[in-house]
């Protein structure tokens, strides 16, 4: 029997970033004495060093949040398939949110006997500097379904506070 194998992918990495942590660290005194650099404080791309934060443009928000929407559809996908614990979610998605992915989880839905959900196409309509609607569609054997919502940038970390799977 030929069957196509599906892999679960990663949880999102949702957590703060560790700004102050970095700020705090450094101004701390060390107890060792670390040589002064002679070369130029430019790094080559190579240098094996993590590149620093920076603060993110108006023009990658609609790209971050897109990115950010495409990763929730598909694990909210998941969820509803069965093949991840909604807990998994609850950093990047409202706590109504988790509960509804939980019930729909457990509960009999029609078309769940076709077969896996496939994320197809996502596409994105900014409402402002930090809000965004998302709305796409995947698939389950040869029908094609609905998948939509609402996402906001909260605390330099994208957040879904609403969610529609028809």
């Amino acid at each position: 029997m030929n069957r196509a194998r599906s892999y679960l992918s990663r949880a999102p990495h949702c957590e703060p970033p560790l700004a102050e942590a970095l700020d705090t660290a450094a101004d701390a005194p060390s107890g060792r004495c670390l040589p002064q650099l002679t070369h130029s404080t430019r790094r080559s791309p190579h240098s094996g060093r993590s590149p620093g934060t920076t603060a993110v443009s108006k023009r990658e928000l609609p790209i971050t949040a897109k990115r950010f929407a495409e990763t929730v559809f598909r694990l909210a996908l998941e969820v509803v398939d069965r093949r991840r614990s909604p807990a998994q979610l609850r950093t990047v998605l409202d706590p109504a949110l988790v509960d509804m992915l939980r019930t729909l989880s457990t509960a009999a839905l029609p078309g769940r006997d076709l077969g896996a959900a496939t994320l197809g196409h996502v596409h994105l309509k900014t409402i402002d500097a930090g809000n965004a609607e998302v709305f796409g569609t995947y698939n389950r054997g040869p029908r094609v379904f609905a998948i939509a919502g609402k996402v906001r940038l909260h605390n330099g970390s994208w957040q879904v506070t609403s969610l529609r799977i028809v």
